[in-house]
Order: C-alpha cells, then sequence, then structure tokens
C-alpha cells in the first residue's frame, strides 16, 4: 500500500501518510467530505463511514482497495465476523448479493459503539448485521485489556503491541469472551444451511478459537475462512485447517512482523484473484 507523501497538509488538513491514503481512496471512487476535524465522511460502493485515524484510513484501504476480504460465494451465505472494529468489513460483506446476514462480534465497548454507528449510518444494509459486544475465545471470561482510541484495530486479549507508539490516550477497558466453539455452533444452527464463512481479525485470538471450533467439530460445518495470523508463523493453523479438507492460501504482509492472511475454502474458486502479499494492520 502506497502511503508515501510530502509534509505539505491537504485539503482535509491531513500531511504525510494520511493525505497520502486520502488520495488514494480518491482513487477508487471514494467521495470525501470534512466533518467537525479531524472526522471526515468517506462515502464508498454505496457504503457511509465516519474515519478519523491514520488507522481508520487504512482500514478502509485493507478492505476496498487491497480486497483482503476478496472472497465470492454461491448464494445464500452467512459471515461470521470475528473482530468486527468499527463495522466497515461487517458492512462490506452485507452489502453483498450472496451474503444473507452477517454475525459481528466486537467486544471493546468504545469500539462496539462505532460500529453501531457505523450501521445506523448505512440502513439499507443495517437489517442484515447483528452485532454482538464480547468477543470470542476457547472459555467464557473477563479481562481488562489496554485499548487505545488510534489504535483500536490492534486492541485484543493480548493489549496492545509493544511497537505501537502510545501518543495518544489509552487505558484498561474489561471485555467479555465466550467459549467460541458453542457460539458459533448455535449461529450456525440457525443458518437453515447457507454456507458459513468466518472472516477472523482478533490480535492473536486466532490462536485460541480455531483449535476451539476444531476440538468441538464446529470447523467441519464451515466452508470458508479469511484468518488474519499475528504473532507467530502460521504453520499450526494452516495444518489444523488442511487436516479438516479446506484449501489454502497464504498471504503474507511485508515486512518483518509475523503477519498476514490465511484463506481456507473448500473451493478454491471462492478466493478472488489477490495481490501475494497484504497490507497487514
Amino acid at each position: 500500500m502506497d502511503t508515501a507523501a510530502g509534509p505539505r497538509a491537504d485539503a482535509f488538513g491531513r500531511s504525510g501518510r494520511e493525505a497520502a491514503m486520502i488520495r488514494q481512496l480518491g482513487g477508487i471512487g471514494a467521495a470525501i467530505t470534512p466533518l467537525v476535524p479531524p472526522r471526515l465522511e468517506v462515502v464508498l460502493e454505496g457504503l457511509t463511514f465516519e474515519v478519523e485515524t491514520y488507522e481508520d484510513l487504512f482500514v478502509l484501504l485493507e478492505v476496498f482497495d487491497d480486497r483482503t476480504y476478496g472472497l465470492a460465494l454461491p448464494a445464500p451465505a452467512i459471515v461470521i465476523d470475528i473482530g468486527a472494529h468499527m463495522g466497515i468489513t461487517s458492512l462490506f460483506f452485507a452489502s453483498k448479493p450472496w451474503v444473507r446476514h452477517v454475525y459481528a462480534f466486537e467486544p471493546l465497548a468504545p469500539t462496539a459503539a462505532l460500529a453501531r454507528a457505523t450501521l445506523a449510518r448505512n440502513p439499507s444494509w443495517q437489517h442484515k448485521v447483528t452485532l454482538f459486544d464480547y468477543g470470542l475465545g476457547a472459555r467464557d471470561e473477563t479481562i481488562e485489556v489496554e485499548y487505545a482510541p488510534a489504535w483500536k484495530a490492534n486492541a485484543g486479549r493480548n493489549g496492545l503491541p509493544g511497537y505501537l507508539p502510545r501518543a495518544g490516550a489509552t487505558w484498561r477497558e474489561r471485555i467479555r469472551l465466550r467459549e467460541a466453539a458453542p457460539a458459533v455452533a448455535g449461529i450456525l444452527d440457525a443458518a437453515g444451511g447457507a454456507t458459513a464463512v468466518v472472516k477472523m481479525d482478533c490480535e492473536g485470538a486466532e490462536w485460541d478459537i480455531l483449535p476451539n471450533l476444531a476440538d468441538a467439530g464446529v470447523l467441519e460445518r464451515i466452508g470458508a475462512l479469511a484468518v488474519e495470523w499475528h504473532h507467530r508463523t502460521p504453520e499450526p493453523l494452516e495444518r489444523l485447517l488442511s487436516d479438516r479438507g479446506f484449501a489454502l492460501r497464504r498471504r503474507p504482509a511485508p515486512g518483518t512482523i509475523p503477519l498476514g492472511m490465511i484463506y481456507a475454502t473448500r473451493d478454491p474458486r471462492w478466493i478472488a484473484p489477490l495481490p501475494e502479499t497484504t497490507a497487514g494492520c
């Protein structure tokens, strides 16, 4: 992802990487309107978002330009969005004709509130998304984690990565986690035979969630997964998925941080053509 830019501020008062990202969004057809600084309204592919931070812009580009979640399945399908953030990916999927419904999980209360606001800005698609204000894991538990509004997409059960700058406000947030297998199985039981797609970007919790789903036999009921892996190399997750009959594709992020995407599908044709690397976040 091209984030190079000069030091001068643009028409939206942004400079450097943020100005470059705004130009990049404009290049893919986004209509951008300034709101109360530093907020911007971004309308893209018929969806409306309010963004504020570098990270918000990054996620928009990750979803709509980098096409990180470039899956297309035969209708009807449901999507289970584990790590919904501010609802960008949930709405991206909800707007697809092959998606019947999206079930989204976001345990961080400030971020879940932003997701609800995002859904409310998109009434044509809001009815296709159910948002749960808890996360998934290996067991039911309540924990405290470090949270920062500037890095909300990077906050998870392990807190914020050490390499992120702590220039802005940070505090501790309590989050509720529920065991993944029964929560996902309940959604699948009510899906009426629709193919299930799991999008998972949960900042390291994939190492708890995927084994839990596998041990309970729930993975066998899923048609496709798009999983961002973190913190370690992905081979154990790939073996777990391959052993359960999934065709795999790995798409690492550039750089030295262990990070990237695993696409696991019952049919390789469900994965859209993608660049060899993903931007990562």
